[in-house]
């Protein structure tokens, strides 16, 4: 009998249903053409007709799970693909990093000796990665990692710079401001790898 592993290699090499069903026509035939004088011939049908129960109702549902598993994998890509794209979108719009980049520049020339900054943000931000988190491990590998720490990083520059974080609990000078930058903008690079890598993975165009 044909064991669960190969079944399992068969399903992820996207065997499609109708090889599956051709394959038990197959073998239905091949029992019929078995000679009656045979005296292994019961034993032969039981088995045979065991193996096709069983691989005909079995092999269908697994398929079909298999496949559905594949369409909310690419569905969740594609949603935080649409919600890493917006974040950077926004930044750039509203030009955070220039903002924080003129202080900087600003401390260097000792134009003022320390700054505060602030950005309001608000609760709902990221709804796509947090009511997901738990189904990360289910997306391609090469998509985990990189996910992860683009999130990661987006969310330390957010408690820097929303009300009550380090840029404006109390005034900083010019190490803290250029971390904030340094992260920023790693931030944004491993946004840009991460919808590239999507992009190939899927051939979505830009």
């Amino acid at each position: 009998m044909l064991g669960l592993n190969k079944i399992t290699g068969l399903i992820m090499s996207e065997v499609d249903t109708k090889t599956v069903l051709n394959v038990i026509e197959i073998l239905k035939e091949l029992k019929t053409l078995v000679s009656d004088s045979n005296p292994y011939f019961p034993v032969y049908s039981a088995i045979g007709g065991a193996f096709v129960g069983a691989v005909s109702t079995f092999i269908p549902s697994i398929i079909i799970d298999y496949f559905k598993a594949k369409r909310e994998r690419k569905s969740l890509t594609f949603a935080l693909y649409a919600e890493v794209s917006a974040t950077i979108k926004l930044i750039g719009f509203r030009q955070y990093i220039e903002d924080v980049q003129d202080i900087i520049e600003k401390l260097k020339k000792g134009s003022i000796p320390s700054a505060t900054y602030q950005i309001i943000i608000p609760n709902d931000y990221c709804l796509v990665y947090k009511s997901n988190i738990t189904r990360i491990g289910a997306l391609a590998p090469e998509l985990q990692i990189t996910i992860v720490q683009f999130y990661q990083l987006l969310e330390g520059v957010i408690q820097d710079v929303k009300p009550g974080g380090l840029l404006n609990s109390s005034p900083q000078g010019l190490e803290s401001f250029t971390s904030v930058l340094m992260v920023s903008k790693q931030m944004i690079q491993l946004g840009n790898e991460l919808m590239k890598r999507i992009q190939k993975l899927y051939r979505v165009e830009a």
